[in-house]
């Protein structure tokens, strides 16, 4: 998902659906997806691996040059 504008339709299945933009839609976004690797690993390692990857933003650089 973009950093910039992110647009996500919710509830589509009922009819027209919720049109959601911005950061509601990369906050709901990240935490569909971060419910994701809780199913799917357990809360554990489902935790500990979405901790790693809060702390890899801090690391990783903003730009990849290569």
């Amino acid at each position: 998902m973009s950093k910039f504008y992110t647009v996500g339709n919710m509830l589509s299945f009922i009819g027209g659906g919720i049109a959601i933009k911005g950061c509601l839609a990369r906050f709901v976004y990240a935490s569909l997806y971060r419910r994701h690797m809780l199913a799917l690993h357990g809360p554990i390692k489902g935790l500990l691996l979405i901790g790693l990857n809060g702390m890899q933003s801090w690391l990783r650089p903003q730009l990849k040059l290569w």
